[in-house]
């Protein structure tokens, strides 16, 4: 099918007031769209506004003639799915879940319009199985984000069965106007950059939990020796563990035993210490936060 031109989706509804709900946010407003960010939790809803403020000021992507409290304006917080019902594109940035994210797709079909793009950001469950539970199938897929969703240049596509060519076309270039490099990914477990990166932070933890090196050092090889921009073990804790933890649950009941957890990742996850969002994991941090 011939390639169709876009006309760029000008609210935007995000669902999840977490780290990467907001990195999301914040990205749109930078590229001076309508943003409704929609969350149950009275407590992120409260804090959305000031952080997504003060990222703004801290950004390195903002354009010069865009000030934090300029873009801000055209962010709704809401605590009722119903603000969706003017987003052309909401895109879903829950926990990675099948339970929490089916059940939030079903609930959808009462309050987005039939011509919306839903998108899921999960980052390893399945496509497929999501869309089933999506409001309208046909105009679903996967678009995971990185994050920091606001500076890492890469998103992953996952087409599920029934994605209509045209909508994944549109995501295509919504993806480029965004500022983003997008790859395509077949509808498997984790995709590609989490298939390929989160059992190396497994076998991190694994190295630290035999006590062959301390956590410093662990890091210091793979930023020195294998070039990485950053330690295994500080990008989980910048990931978040519960995070890690998610998707390496889900690794290990779809492809088996060699992505079992490590122990130590879920003991820390059973304490609270999930990074840098909770001011501990595999390393301690003074202030809260993401990037």
């Amino acid at each position: 099918m011939q390639k169709t031109s876009m006309q760029v989706p000008q609210s935007i509804g995000v669902i999840g007031a977490g780290q990467m709900g907001l990195g999301i946010a914040q990205l749109c407003l930078e590229c001076r769209l309508s943003v409704v960010l929609h969350d149950v939790a009275p407590i992120l809803l409260d804090r959305a506004r000031r952080e997504i403020k003060e990222r703004l000021w801290r950004s390195k992507t903002r354009p010069e003639d865009l000030s934090p409290e300029e873009a801000l304006k055209n962010l709704v917080l809401s605590d009722s799915l119903r603000d969706l019902h003017t987003c052309n594109f909401v895109i879903e940035a829950i926990f990675e879940s099948y339970e929490a994210k089916e059940g939030l797709f079903e609930r959808l079909k009462e309050y987005t319009t039939s011509g919306a793009i839903l998108v899921t950001n999960t980052s390893s469950l399945s496509v497929a199985r999501l869309a089933r539970h999506a409001p309208n199938p046909s105009r679903f897929l996967g678009f995971h984000f990185m994050n920091p969703a606001s500076r890492i240049p890469l998103i992953e596509l996952i087409r599920a069965p029934e994605t209509e060519d045209a909508v994944f076309h549109q995501c295509q270039d919504f993806a480029h106007f965004l500022g983003k490099t997008f790859i395509v990914s077949h509808d498997a477990p984790a995709f590609v950059l989490n298939r390929v990166l989160i059992p190396m932070m497994n076998e991190a933890m694994h190295v630290l939990e035999e006590r062959i090196a301390i956590a410093e050092d662990i890091d210091t090889a793979l930023t020195l020796g294998a070039q990485h921009p950053i330690g295994p073990l500080h990008l989980a804790d910048f990931i978040g563990l519960d995070v890690v933890l998610a998707i390496l649950k889900t690794l290990h009941t779809e492809r088996g035993e060699k992505y079992r957890p490590s122990a130590l990742l879920i003991e820390y996850v059973e304490k609270g210490w999930l990074g840098r969002k909770s001011g501990r994991g595999f390393f301690i941090y003074e202030e809260r936060g993401s990037f």
